[in-house]
C-alpha cells in the first residue's frame, strides 16, 4: 500500500509540475505576443508619421502631435475633425481663408508692444529719472551745507548729515530702477 501512495504522490507532483510549466509557457507566450504587438504598433505609427501629408491640416496636426498624438484622445479628435472637414470642403478647403495682411500687421504691432519699452525708451526714462534724483540730492546737499555753515556745525556731525543725504540719493536711484522695471512689466501686460 505504501508503494501505491508514494506512486500517487509522485504522479500528483509531476502533474502539478507539468501544469505549472504549461502556465509558465502560456505566460511567456502571452508576454512575447504582447511585445511583438507593441513593436508592430510602434512600427506602424512610425510609418504613419513618416508618410504624413503635411500639406493638409490633418497631416500637420498628426505631425505636430508626433508619436504621443496616437495616445492622446484630443489630438485624435482634432485629426478626425480635420479629416472630416477635408472630405467635405476638399483638400484646400480648410486652409482657404488665409491671413489678412491688415490683421497680420495688427498682430505684429501687438507683439512689438507686448515686449514693453525698447532699450532706447528705457534708457531715456532712466536718464530722466536720474537727472531728477541728482538735482534733488544736490539741492538738498547745498541747503544742508548752508544751514550747517549758519549754525556752525563742523567736522564729523556735518559729514554725517551729508552722508545721510547721499544715502537717500542712492536709495532713490534703487527705487527708480525698481519703478522702471515695474512700469515696463505693466506696459507689457497692458499691451498683451
Amino acid at each position: 500500500m505504501s508503494w501505491q501512495n508514494s506512486r500517487r504522490d509522485r504522479d500528483r507532483r509531476s502533474s502539478r509540475r507539468r501544469a505549472r510549466e504549461r502556465q509558465e509557457a502560456a505566460a511567456a507566450a502571452k508576454a512575447k505576443a504582447a511585445s511583438e504587438a507593441k513593436a508592430a504598433e510602434t512600427s506602424r505609427r512610425e510609418g504613419v508619421l513618416a508618410n504624413v501629408d503635411k500639406s493638409t491640416v490633418s497631416g500637420r496636426i498628426q505631425a505636430q502631435g508626433g508619436a504621443a498624438g496616437f495616445d492622446d484622445a484630443r489630438t485624435q479628435d482634432l485629426i478626425k475633425g480635420a479629416q472630416f472637414g477635408e472630405s467635405v470642403l476638399g483638400p484646400d478647403g480648410l486652409g482657404r481663408m488665409g491671413v489678412d495682411p491688415a490683421q497680420a500687421a495688427i498682430e505684429a504691432q501687438a507683439k512689438e508692444l507686448s515686449q514693453g519699452y525698447s532699450s532706447a525708451e528705457s534708457l531715456a526714462r532712466q536718464e530722466k529719472g536720474m537727472e531728477g534724483i541728482q538735482g534733488t540730492t544736490q539741492a538738498q546737499s547745498r541747503a544742508a551745507q548752508a544751514q550747517m555753515a549758519r549754525s556752525g556745525v563742523k567736522g564729523q556731525a556735518a559729514g554725517f548729515n551729508l552722508a545721510q543725504i547721499s544715502a537717500s540719493g542712492v536709495q532713490a536711484r534703487g527705487n527708480l530702477e525698481r519703478d522702471l522695471m515695474i512700469e515696463n512689466r505693466a506696459a507689457q501686460e497692458r499691451e498683451v
